[in-house]
């Protein structure tokens, strides 16, 4: 955990933090569903990543439509706070994100406890 919460990265849709690659164990060992497995190594995304990372998202979201049958529409990105870190898989950089409900159970530590 951090001492400090890191600065809020303002997005179009919501508020994001880009967590230090010494986080990138601990970030991906958390999740509540299966990853891609281990990495290579990790790294910090800046907040022009974060945002091409996001406009990527967009994209997709526009152009395809939710898989889950009990899903009609896409949520609203704005209900959920983002939290990034930058992973290193066969030689490929790519930006993992987390995505938390604001008010849900981590919303007095999202900025500090990947």
């Amino acid at each position: 955990m951090m001492r400090e919460p890191l600065p809020i990265i303002r997005l179009n849709e919501g508020d994001a933090v880009a967590f230090p690659a010494a986080f990138g164990d601990n970030f991906l060992r958390r999740c509540s569903r299966s990853t891609l497995g281990e990495a290579a190594s990790y790294w910090t995304p800046v907040e022009s990543e974060i945002k091409q990372s996001e406009a990527i998202f967009a994209a997709y979201r526009g152009s395809s439509r939710p898989t889950d049958r009990l899903l009609q529409r896409w949520p609203d990105l704005r209900l959920y706070h983002r939290q990034y870190i930058g992973v290193v898989r066969d030689g490929k950089m790519s930006i993992y994100s987390s995505f938390l409900p604001a008010g849900g159970p981590g919303e007095k530590d999202w900025r500090q406890r990947p």
